[in-house]
This record gives structure tokens, C-alpha cells and sequence, in this order.
């Protein structure tokens, strides 16, 4: 490690000395300037850029790249010159203001700038006969490229125009008990498309029903009952049928939802999810335009099947969200396909910018209501039905009302992006500018204008992104096209096994990238399995100290000292492999002298002259001494057979003990045994194992002379 001598120097000389040690220190400290803001023309917004001061120069020499540089914050910036700080002063990432003061020159260096500008912004307009040409959100693209940690703030306006084209398309329950539902519809199917008019010129209408899974256990199999579900005559269940295209002719109309018949089934939910699925998902069935205001109108008395409901009858394919509709407008997956999700739902009908209007009877008020919070961020509403439906026209000209004049503005950022957009708007009391994306009770004919922030967070792999942003329900969408800044342009000028890097690596933006087994600033020492992070960590004294302790250069884990810096002295520094032998006088002042460098415990050796004009003069032995390196192999080894040696002796100690535990009980136990006295006498519970008994019968030998 190189280390600064310790002299002993003369009063005379020591200010001198220290205003070099002071001016030669190397320094980072913030320096704070104004923030940065680039802005583009009047309408096209803004670049906001992070607060200065932060330190750029804290880049880790893992990632020490020029695109790390950039990415660790918008208000860094590297320095690409070869040549720049060849004494590894200073860090090649800092802010622009820094680099040019250290001596970076300004076509050096790399500082990438985020822009914001508008490609169209057509002027609003109103509804016309087909609905082509209606613009009611401006601007209608932007391009946006951003660095990361950078925020891009512009402004978005819709206008509710006039005669904006709807489509509506009546989805009604067409099981038996919405029989008279059914025909005061067909009554007011005129009326509907009267009062619909009185709202935009631009109006068709269309209708569809459903009923059920046609499989037990939602319907009864017994055939007669598949083909006569209902008491009265009616048709053969079915899931979805798609009645009547949208058309303008409401005359139509009327007649395709008095000609439809009633069905019926067994349980009490029915299959609206089928139907609503395929109502969203069949455009060219169904007549949807590109560019008009979808409108379902889903009207019922029961409640709603949903995911996991088809596996009762033995139906477990998911849902795939596709058209299946057969030429008769019958959908063909009913018993092959469970019913959708409502997270398969809410995805489609934000896909597809439809809006739902909930027409149900008060009993399943509450329900419906749940799902309807159950999908954010797309327009739907609850409206409660008459018990013949006589108020359907009043309650879809209110709720389509509701939804028209409430505004949300949705995109399809996300988090894997690395993007986020927020909105702020002064809609919600008209003068504070709030966090919201919704503006409620927009008129025809009134505008309203949100705030819009993009915000990089950071870099993803993927640097192109087309987001889309515009009011829930609506097709019209602002296209915004943004890149991410995460690369810097010198990284494509590659200089492949450059001289510089003295052939083991390659130049990139101003920087040796080393083949591996090679690290260092031009690739001139071998690694050998060291990072250059390890070697440089040999040249600090501790993890916080500066390499060299910022008087020398760090080269493969030693420190050189610095010439250059020795040149900067006020006295003379003589390099030498050996210190001289003096012939001076006796005015003259000389000294040899010693110094150990406690991180390695080696000794420096120097000598020191002042003649007789008071110069210095410093003669430093280029070779240090250090002490012969340890013996680690005959220390481990010596280690080992100690840790051997004491085992054994405690193992043998441990025998040792037992062995004389073992005697001494043997012992006791031959005393216990030989002091013992054995009694004679007969056990007093002891019986013999025979008893003999007398036969009284018996005569015995008298008997036997007779």
C-alpha cells in the first residue's frame, strides 16, 4: 500500500507541506444546483427531473457501466474520455456540472435528456351519422422518451361530445317467471328508442336472451320436461341466443322480443354470465361499432352462475372468453364450458370498453351491487326493476346517464413495465388539483381536463411500450408511445481487444471491459479469482478509507507511489534502490529514517538532507522490507496435531479414571462378599413338594391272606 512518510520536517517547511497534503485531498461532496426542467412546446407538457444533489459517485463498481450511470438517477452522468482521470481521482459518474470541473470535457460526456412532445392533437368535434370522425380526447398520441427516475407530466382533455353513436343491446332472462317482463319490453320497445334519441341521434338497438345450462343439475332430464321445461308451452332451454342484431329499426325490435319464447329451468341462478360473455366477445354477430358508446342492458329477476358452478354438472373446461355462436345465434359451448369468471368478465369488458347497466329486481339489488364493486375501473351500474318491468325506459335513460356523465380515465400500465401513471384534476370542487381519475356529472358539451404524471421507475428489459389511456366504456384512447432511456449510445462503439486495455478487454464508453481472469483499469492484472473490488480493497486501510489513502494508485492490490503527486512537492523526492552514503558538511542537516506501515507491517526506509540554502532533499528506497510470510502449511499442520494430541490425552484420561472407578468398586464388592455370614436354619415358609394320604378303604395285607 503506498503511504505518505512521516518526515520529520522543519517548522519552516510544515505549512507548506500541509496546504499540499490539503489541496491534494480528494473530495465528493453535493454540490447543489437548480433543478432541472425541460419543457416542451406549450401544449405537449413536461420533463420533471429528480432533486440535484445526489450522489452519482456512489455507483458501484459492480455495475460501474455508463448505462448503470444513468440509470442510478436522472441527474447522473459519465464521462466517456479514455484519458479522464488517469490517476483514479475521481468517479466517472457524477453530475454534468462535476465532470466538467474535474476535467471531463463537455462532447465527453454522456448525459441523455428525457423529452416529451405531441405527435397529434386533432381539436375536438361532435357526433356524426356513423361516428368516424368524432374526437372527444385530445391530444390523441404523444412520444415520451424518459430516463429512469424521471417524471413526465402533460395534460389530457375529453369533451362529451354531441350525438355520440350508442349501441345498446338488450340482454334480458327469458326464464319463466320473467314472462310478463318480457312483454311490457315488447309495449316499450318504441318508447325506449324515443327517449334514447332525445339523448344522441346516433342510436341502434339489439337483443339477446338466456336461460341456463341445458345438463342436470340446472334443468330437469327427464326428456319431456328438456323439450317442455315449463308448465305452459315453452321452448326447450337453452344458454344464450343472440335474437336480433343492432339496428336502428325499433319497430324491429318489438316484434324480435314478442316473438321470443319463454324457457325454463330448475335452480335459481341463471346463466347471464354465458350470455354476457358472448354478447361482449361476438362483434360482427352482435353489429358492435368501433367507435360508439357499448351499452349491455342485462335484466333479470335471479341471481348469476359463475366460475366453478359448472363442475355440479360435470363441466370443468374454463371458460375461454370466445365467440361461439352457431348461425342461429345459439351459443355452442353452453355444456362443453363453465361458466366465466368474474375476473374473466371484468378483463373482456375492459377490453372490449363495453358499459353494463344491471336492470334486477329489489331482492337481488344488493348482489348485483357487489359485483358491480367487484369490477373497478369500468363503467356499470344497478338499476332496480318494476315487478313487470314497467319502468325499464325510465331506468335505462337514468342509468345510461349516470354512466355517460361519469368519467374514468384507465390505461394499461403495470408494474412489470416499470411505469406508472397517476392523474390529478381539479373536476372534483372545481379549483383544488386532487389525486383522482374521475370526474362525475359531465354534461354534453362540457370539458374536463386530468393531469396526467408518468413515472420511470426503473429499467425492465423491454424499452418500448405503447400505453393506452382514455374514459372506461369508450373505444377513443390518447396513444402514448414512450422509451425508456436506459442505455447510453457509446455502448454500440465497442473498440474489441483495444491496445488500451492492453488486449484483454474491450473499450467501451471510455472503460476497459476485461476478458475474465483479468481485471484492473486497462485489464493489467491477472485476477486470479479476485474481483477487482478484492484488490482494491488491499490498497484501503478499512472500508470507508480512500484507495491509497489518496496519495498513490492502486495497481493489483499495491499502491505504487505517485509520481506525479511526488513532482507536486515542495521539496525533491529521489526514488532509489538503495539510500546514498551523504559527503556533506557539517551546517548541512541530515537524517535516515524508518517508518512500519501497520497494514502490512513492513518497513520503509528514507533519508532526508537540508543544505545549507534550506532546501530538502528525500531519497526513498523504493523496496519496502517485510517480514518472511508465515508458514501456514506447518501451522495448520501443527494445529491439527495438537488438536489430535489433546484429544488422545483426554481420551486416555478419561480411561485412566474409569479404569480406577472400575477397581475400586471390584473391590469393595470382593470386601462385601467375604464379610458375609450364610444362616442354616430351615425356612420357615418352606414345604415339602409330597404329601401322603391314608386310603381308609384300603384293608391292607389282612385282606389279601382271607
Amino acid at each position: 500500500m503506498a503511504t505518505f512518510l512521516p518526515f520529520s520536517i522543519p517548522s519552516a517547511t510544515v505549512g507548506a507541506v500541509t496546504l499540499w497534503l490539503i489541496s491534494s485531498s480528494v473530495c465528493f461532496l453535493p454540490r447543489a444546483s437548480a433543478q432541472l426542467k425541460q419543457e416542451g412546446a406549450a401544449d405537449d407538457g413536461e420533463i420533471i427531473m429528480s432533486e440535484p444533489g445526489f450522489p452519482c459517485h456512489s455507483l458501484s463498481q459492480e455495475n460501474y457501466t455508463c448505462s448503470g450511470c444513468i440509470q442510478l438517477h436522472d441527474s447522473c452522468a459519465w464521462c466517456m474520455d479514455f484519458s479522464f482521470n488517469n490517476l483514479a481521482q475521481y468517479s466517472r459518474c457524477d453530475s454534468p456540472q462535476t465532470l466538467l470541473e474535474h476535467g471531463c470535457a463537455p462532447e465527453q460526456i454522456v448525459n441523455p435528456a428525457s423529452t416529451l412532445r405531441n405527435l397529434l392533437n386533432e381539436p375536438f368535434t361532435d357526433g356524426t351519422e356513423e361516428g368516424e370522425h368524432t374526437v372527444q380526447l385530445r391530444p390523441q398520441e404523444v412520444e415520451i422518451r424518459i430516463r429512469p427516475k424521471s417524471k413526465a407530466r402533460f395534460h389530457v382533455r375529453f369533451r362529451q361530445p354531441h350525438d355520440y353513436p350508442v349501441d345498446l343491446y338488450y340482454l334480458m332472462d327469458l326464464s319463466y317467471s320473467m314472462k310478463d317482463d318480457k312483454e311490457k319490453l315488447s309495449q316499450l320497445g318504441d318508447l325506449l328508442a324515443e327517449r334514447m334519441r332525445s339523448i344522441t341521434k346516433n342510436f341502434r338497438l339489439g337483443f339477446g336472451s338466456f336461460i341456463d345450462k341445458k345438463v342436470m343439475p340446472f334443468v330437469d332430464p327427464r326428456r319431456e320436461k328438456q323439450e317442455q321445461p315449463c308448465a305452459e308451452g315453452c321452448a326447450p332451454t337453452y344458454g344464450f341466443r343472440h335474437q336480433m342484431s343492432l339496428t336502428s329499426n325499433t319497430a324491429k325490435f318489438a316484434k324480435e322480443v314478442d316473438k321470443a319464447q319463454i324457457s325454463g329451468n330448475l335452480d335459481a341462478p341463471e346463466g347471464g354470465f354465458d350470455a354476457v360473455m358472448q354478447a361482449i366477445s361476438c362483434n360482427s354477430s352482435i353489429g358492435w361499432r368501433e367507435r360508439s358508446r357499448k351499452m349491455i342492458v342485462f335484466s333479470t329477476d335471479a341471481g348469476f352462475h359463475f366460475a366453478g358452478d359448472g363442475r355440479l354438472a360435470g363441466i370443468t373446461t374454463p371458460n375461454d372468453g370466445q365467440c361461439h355462436l352457431d348461425s342461429d345465434g345459439y351459443y355452442t359451448k353452453s355444456t362443453e364450458q363453465d361458466y366465466p369468471s368474474i375476473a374473466l368478465l371484468h378483463q373482456k369488458i375492459k377490453e372490449k370498453k363495453v358499459n353494463i347497466i344491471f336492470a334486477v329486481t329489489r331482492s337481488n339489488q344488493r348482489l348485483y351491487q357487489q359485483l358491480t364493486d367487484a369490477l373497478p375501473d369500468v363503467s356499470t351500474a344497478v338499476g332496480v326493476l318494476a315487478t313487470d318491468s314497467s319502468n325499464i325506459v325510465t331506468l335505462i335513460e337514468e342509468e345510461y346517464g349516470k354512466i355517460a356523465e361519469k368519467i374514468i380515465m384507465v390505461d394499461n400500465a403495470n408494474a412489470s413495465m416499470g411505469l406508472r401513471l397517476s392523474y390529478r384534476s381539479t373536476c372534483v370542487d372545481g379549483r383544488t388539483l386532487m389525486d383522482t381519475n374521475t370526474c362525475d356529472g359531465v354534461k354534453v358539451g362540457d370539458e374536463v381536463e386530468f393531469e396526467v404524471t408518468l413515472d420511470a421507475l426503473h429499467c425492465v428489459p423491454q424499452r418500448d411500450f405503447e400505453l393506452h389511456i382514455g374514459p372506461s366504456g369508450l373505444e377513443e384512447v390518447l396513444k402514448l408511445y414512450v422509451h425508456v432511456i436506459c442505455d447510453c449510445d457509446c455502448e454500440d462503439e465497442i473498440v474489441y481487444n483495444a491496445p488500451e486495455c492492453n488486449g484483454h478487454g474491450n473499450l467501451v464508453c471510455g472503460i476497459c471491459q476485461c476478458a475474465e481472469g483479468f481485471v484492473g483499469t486497462h485489464c493489467e492484472c491477472e485476477s486470479g479469482g479476485e474481483s477487482a473490488v478484492a484488490l482494491e480493497a488491499k490498497c484501503k486501510t478499512d472500508t470507508d478509507s480512500l484507495v491509497c489513502s489518496g496519495r498513490g494508485i492502486c495497481k493489483c492490490g499495491t499502491g505504487p507511489y505517485n509520481e506525479t503527486r511526488c513532482s507536486e512537492c515542495p521539496f525533491t523526492v529521489i526514488p532509489v534502490d538503495e539510500l546514498p552514503v551523504l559527503n556533506i558538511n557539517e551546517s548541512d542537516s541530515w537524517n535516515e529514517c524508518q517508518f512500519v506501515d501497520p497494514a502490512d507491517d513492513c518497513t520503509f526506509y528514507f533519508l532526508y538532507y537540508y543544505d545549507g540554502m534550506d532546501n530538502l532533499t528525500v531519497w526513498v528506497r523504493e523496496h519496502k522490507d517485510c517480514p518472511a510470510p508465515l508458514p501456514v502449511l506447518v501451522i495448520v499442520l501443527i494445529v491439527i496435531a495438537g488438536i489430535v494430541l489433546l484429544g488422545l490425552l483426554l481420551l486416555l484420561l478419561w480411561k485412566l479414571m474409569t479404569l480406577i472407578y472400575d477397581r475400586r468398586e471390584y473391590a469393595r464388592f470382593e470386601k462385601d462378599r467375604l464379610q458375609a455370614r450364610w444362616d442354616t436354619n430351615e425356612n420357615p415358609l418352606y414345604k415339602q413338594a409330597t404329601t401322603t394320604f391314608k386310603n381308609p378303604v384300603y384293608a391292607g395285607d389282612a385282606a389279601k391272606n382271607k
